[in-house]
């Protein structure tokens, strides 16, 4: 029944061919999943490296602006300190005072923090109104 005849033996090529290209498809899917799988963990690493540099902006950042809030208060020491000189020579007494310090606004996240910690609605409603636009800029990031 299964004799070495020329139709069983082209539909057995058939077969074996059918069985290569199914080997060759397998092996272009096996190499595009490893390229696939190499891109996953070069996204990673840069991932990482990403990550990095967004934690070193972010202590930068927080450097300049702690920087900048002591730079503004040493302005206005030498401002008051020269004003004062200068009203002292023309007779006149202290008008500012020398340990006068800016008052640096509190971020937005500070403001919505300090904002949901209130119990009081009519201290939280009152407060929001003074701080609305802050309070919405943080939400909103």
């Amino acid at each position: 029944m299964f004799g070495n005849t020329k139709y069983s033996q082209e539909y057995v090529d058939g077969l074996s061919k059918q069985i290569s290209d199914l080997n060759a498809v397998n092996t272009r899917l096996e190499a595009s999943f490893d390229e696939a799988n190499t891109t996953i963990e070069e996204l990673a690493v840069e991932k990482e490296q990403l990550t990095k540099q967004i934690t070193n902006f972010q202590t930068d950042l927080k450097a300049l602006n702690d920087k900048h809030k002591v730079e503004l208060t040493n302005i206005s020491n030498s401002v008051n300190k020269k004003v004062n000189s200068a009203l002292a020579a023309i007779g006149v007494d202290v008008f500012a005072n020398d340990n006068f310090s800016v008052k640096v606004g509190k971020s937005d996240k500070e403001l919505l923090t300090q904002f949901n910690g209130f119990t009081d609605p009519a201290a939280k409603t009152e407060f929001y109104n003074k701080n609305k636009v802050a309070i919405s800029r943080a939400l909103l990031s």
